[in-house]
């Protein structure tokens, strides 16, 4: 996103410029902003670092408040009529500006998949999906279940519909949950509640040292919790993991999806409040129906 260097720019510029800014961003894209240039500039900076496509918001030859953006895609091809700017025209003329901006964005850029994700579910759902690195408070006493569906931890942002969110199993009924609580509540040693050897049991390359090591830190993160009496986690730690992954029902109600058995049995166990959750998979009529979108503004 490039804004053009012209000595009499038009005062609107900048604003237009940084709103073109925002709405890439949200709808999963990288920007680079090279600030005031000329349009050569922006040819060398599309080649010179290898993006999908560069825009750049000016008012050219047109008279005071007639702004407009030029169009490149990658190798710093103009996207003219015949490649794309025909067709963009017929979306605006008979869309709202919203849909015309979502085109436009999809026309510059190759999305990746995650990137694809956001900009499908603003174009079904608006504001009201979930969208980038999406994280909300909710009580940890109200996630009773684990979702039985086939997601995994790269299902993120995702709205689903159908008959997942009837499909689950009981957190009461899993050993990490129980053995957590007999650490926790009854003061055992890790080894004693008999989770080493459940762990080893379970995983594909034991080693005895690693499941140790593993549960040193999350004493570490027990004591972290009692001394500060909440529950946080860097956004590095959640990027590396160590997030309690969630997805939402048609009801609104909140199941454990993938992973953070151990952060959510001790949030559990020490009566907390509130936690942090990566937003995964959210049912489909929950977001239709405006739902989400509540819940993810009350838990801000």
């Amino acid at each position: 996103m490039h804004r053009p260097y012209r000595p009499r720019r038009a005062p609107e510029e900048p604003e237009l410029s940084e709103a073109l800014g925002r709405g890439l961003v949200e709808a999963g894209a990288d920007v680079i902003d090279i600030s005031l240039c000329g349009m050569e500039e922006v040819y060398f900076g599309v080649v010179h670092h290898n993006t999908d496509g560069g825009i750049m918001v000016t008012a050219s030859h047109n008279p005071k408040g007639w702004n407009g953006m030029k169009l490149v895609g990658r190798g710093s091809v103009f996207i003219s009529g015949e490649s794309g700017l025909n067709d963009i025209r017929a979306v605006r003329e008979e869309e709202s500006m919203i849909r015309y901006f979502r085109f436009l964005v999809r026309s510059v850029r190759d999305f990746s998949k995650r990137s694809r994700v956001f900009v499908v579910n603003y174009l079904y759902w608006g504001g009201r999906a979930p969208r980038g690195y999406c994280v909300i408070s909710v009580c940890p006493m109200k996630i009773t279940k684990r979702s039985a569906a086939a997601f995994s931890r790269k299902d993120v942002n995702v709205v689903a519909g159908g008959g997942w969110d009837k499909e689950f199993t009981l957190l009461s009924d899993e050993p990490k949950v129980n053995m957590v609580n007999k650490r926790i509540k009854e003061g055992l040693s890790w080894e004693d509640t008999g989770i080493f050897e459940y762990m080893l049991r379970k995983s594909r390359s034991p080693d005895p040292y690693n499941v140790s090591e593993r549960y040193k830190i999350l004493d570490d993160f027990i004591d972290h919790v009692k001394k500060g009496g909440r529950f946080t986690l860097t956004k590095e730690q959640m990027k590396n993991a160590d997030d309690i992954l969630v997805c939402i029902g048609r009801d609104g109600e909140v199941l454990l999806q993938y992973g953070g058995t151990h952060r959510l049995a001790i949030a559990q166990a020490m009566k907390l409040d509130k936690v942090p959750v990566r937003v995964g998979v959210v049912h489909e009529d929950f977001v239709k129906s405006g739902g989400f979108y509540n819940l993810r503004k009350n838990s801000k």
